[in-house]
């Protein structure tokens, strides 16, 4: 599988659990200043940057931001602000699949 195709596949994979993270707890989005919000995962939370990409547009930022514990939270950040889309516990990280592999959901 092309790169291409390894990022659009986990894309997606981060905007669906962007949608059901958004439907299930809207109270937990926190926006700042994209720099304050980086060193408080950091500070707090040990987390650091693990995957990023940008819009087609190259207006908003994504990042997944991971614990060595494998605590995770997702940062999107636009020009006027940066949010914290959504948060959570047990990330697992995996290797990509190699050329030809299935993915099993």
């Amino acid at each position: 599988m092309r790169p291409l195709g390894y990022f659009l596949i986990v894309g997606g994979a981060l905007f669906l659990i962007w949608l059901w993270l958004s439907a299930a707890h809207a109270h937990a989005v926190m926006c700042g200043p994209r720099g304050k919000i980086v060193e408080s995962l950091s500070g707090k939370y040990s987390e650091s940057v693990a995957g990023r990409g940008v819009s087609d547009q190259q207006q908003t930022l994504v990042e997944l931001y991971v614990s060595p514990a494998g605590s995770w939270s997702l940062l999107v950040s636009r020009p006027q602000a940066s949010c914290i889309i959504g948060t959570g516990e047990n990330w697992e990280r995996v290797k990509p699949p190699s050329q030809g592999e299935k993915i099993r959901w």
